[in-house]
């Protein structure tokens, strides 16, 4: 696997204020952290989960507005039977449709948060992290999108990056006790809708 960063480091005008795209550091942890629970509920990200997440290799960056953190995008890289076991699938079904039988990009997380919403952030953060896995050498990602009362706010965004509807996965994410989901005022019972797309 290659080192390559990307090529390019995306800046918005999001209103009168500039929005950079940047790599994530350890700097915006409790930043993100607010961001996160904000938006999925509490118990979603902590200290421990976040460095767990951002520990290894992965492409992950943050949205900095004003000197502060608007929003953030994680993409770590794990083995299809990682990706395949925290999305409920099986390992068959990643390397039939991906020949991901080795890493693969997860498309584990993504939050904007409120005031830097429908200002183009989402997606320049979602294109950054998608154009590093792209030259790192990856040959496939996947993700899990959360699909609340019929509608799955991330749709847009996997559809206009190409991404291909795999999918439906209820109870998703119900085995994680110490989430307390913001739509569910409890464990998780949410329906995941899962998407993948060939890399490279």
């Amino acid at each position: 696997m290659t080192k390559n960063m990307v090529s390019f480091m995306p800046t918005l005008q999001t209103g009168t204020a500039n929005t950079a795209i940047v790599p994530y550091e350890a700097a915006f942890a409790e930043e993100v952290m607010l961001i996160a629970n904000k938006f999925f509920g509490e118990g979603y990200m902590d200290k421990n989960r976040l460095k767990a997440m951002t520990g290894g290799e992965g492409s992950f960056y943050a949205a900095v507005t004003n000197s502060q953190v608007s929003g953030y995008c994680f993409f770590p890289y794990v083995s299809a039977e990682v990706c395949a076991l925290r999305m409920k699938l099986p390992k068959e079904l990643l390397v039939k449709n991906s020949n991901a039988d080795g890493m693969v990009c997860q498309t584990k997380t993504m939050a904007v948060d409120e005031p830097f919403r429908k200002t183009g952030t989402a997606d320049a953060l979602f294109e950054a992290c998608l154009n590093k896995a792209v030259c790192d050498g990856l040959l496939s990602a996947w993700g899990s999108a959360w699909k609340i009362g019929g509608v799955i706010p991330m749709e847009r965004i996997f559809l206009k990056n190409e991404f291909r509807l795999q999918l439906e996965v209820p109870y998703i994410w119900y085995d994680d006790r110490q989430y307390k989901c913001i739509v569910c005022g409890g464990r998780c019972r949410c329906t995941g809708i899962i998407y993948y797309k060939l890399l490279g």
